[in-house]
């Protein structure tokens, strides 16, 4: 049985890694519905994931074995999967992040700048020197 296990592990880390990888091309299309729609099927196989404890089975099993036997190797392949995934992850959230600054960068370039013809008064009535220095033809 738990050989089925693994093999359901790695079948499901396998599609894990499929969801990732098409989540960054739905991301560098700026696809956003696709890219949300992703969101629930990867929820999903991360929780069945860390539901399974298979991890944690197969690193006490490992570690009560004497050398490399099936299970070590078997937890090793598991990581590795798991370890592609998470750089593929790591992708996306850079993605994610350099157009969350594009993004603002662009809503910063339509913001109004202070005017710097503007005078202040302070509470005497006198105008206050503005920190911005005024344009000679004024």
């Amino acid at each position: 049985m738990q050989a089925l296990d693994i093999e359901a592990t790695k079948k499901s880390i396998e599609t894990l890694k499929g969801i990732l990888e098409t989540e960054f091309e739905a991301l560098k299309n700026q696809e956003i519905t696709r890219f949300e729609q992703l969101q629930e099927p990867k929820n999903a196989i991360l929780e069945k994931l860390v539901q399974s404890n298979i991890f944690e089975i197969l690193g006490l099993q490992a570690n009560q074995s004497a050398g490399y036997d099936s299970d070590s190797k078997s937890l090793d392949i598991l990581n590795s999967l798991l370890k592609k995934c998470k750089d593929l992850q790591t992708r996306n959230e850079v993605l994610i992040r350099h157009k969350l600054i594009a993004i603002r960068e662009t809503i910063e370039s339509f913001a109004i700048p202070s005017n710097p013809l503007s005078d202040t008064y302070d509470k005497i009535g006198n105008i206050s020197k503005s920190p911005t220095k005024r344009p000679r033809n004024f």
